[in-house]
């Protein structure tokens, strides 16, 4: 997955949603759940929404979810 798949998922996340801190941790879940389908067909845009993740994971104060986005940041950098 990537490419337009997960420009989809962010454009639409970002738009059906307010940016609320419910909004902010189903944007990163989303994210995380893409960037671990997408193992096998890594891309480049994928790579971004991690990025932007990573500033809302932070902005919530979740350790957990910014070590993943870490994680499969680090993944895509070496795939």
């Amino acid at each position: 997955m990537g490419g337009p798949a997960a420009a989809a998922v962010d454009d639409c996340v970002a738009r059906e949603m307010p940016e609320t801190p419910a909004q902010m941790r189903s944007r990163v879940d989303i994210t995380l759940k893409l960037a671990h389908a997408a193992i096998y067909r890594p891309s480049k845009e994928l790579g971004e929404l991690l990025g932007n993740c990573f500033g809302l994971s932070e902005r919530l104060g979740d350790a957990r979810a910014s070590s993943y986005i870490l994680y499969w940041m680090a993944f895509l950098e070496n795939a």
